[in-house]
């Protein structure tokens, strides 16, 4: 299969994504301000440099997403172990918002993929997996390597 076939039914399924995600977090917060919660979340303690790495973004473009997220009560930055050096954590309320849009972004995803065939769930478990470690995504849950429709 042509590589620029394969790219655009990535192209179509990203703009499904996007959407989904964007109908699935508070307008209080942008969906760049929401991946940072995420990678905090995934991440406690994390620096404001480690962050801007693992988001693939400029590290003023992270410390400004860290000021509004903090000034809404989401995200608080503590001294770490070097006093020079400042650490990421979620509050209660960041953990709150980020838990609630993964479960209503999860809600919806099942209705999603219940629409597929069983006997297609499998490639694509196998082509979601494939494509976010080419794109240097966190590793697949194990239970998904084994899984069956």
């Amino acid at each position: 299969m042509p590589v620029a076939q394969v790219t655009d039914a990535v192209l179509i399924a990203s703009r499904a994504m996007v959407a989904l995600a964007a109908r699935t977090i508070p307008d209080d917060v942008t969906l760049a301000q929401f991946r940072a919660l995420v990678v905090v979340r995934e991440h406690d303690g994390i620096t404001p440099g480690e962050l801007a790495e693992r988001m693939g973004v400029n590290a003023s473009t992270a410390t400004r997403a860290v000021q509004r997220l903090e000034t809404k009560r989401y995200l608080r930055r503590r001294p770490g172990s070097d006093r020079r050096m400042v650490c990421l954590h979620l509050t209660a309320g960041g953990r709150r918002l980020v838990d609630s849009a993964l479960e209503r972004r999860r809600a919806q995803l099942d209705v999603i993929v219940r629409r597929i065939p069983r006997a297609e769930r499998q490639h694509l478990v196998s082509a979601l997996a494939a494509f976010s470690r080419a794109a240097g995504e966190e590793p697949v849950p194990a239970w998904a390597e084994g899984w069956k429709a």
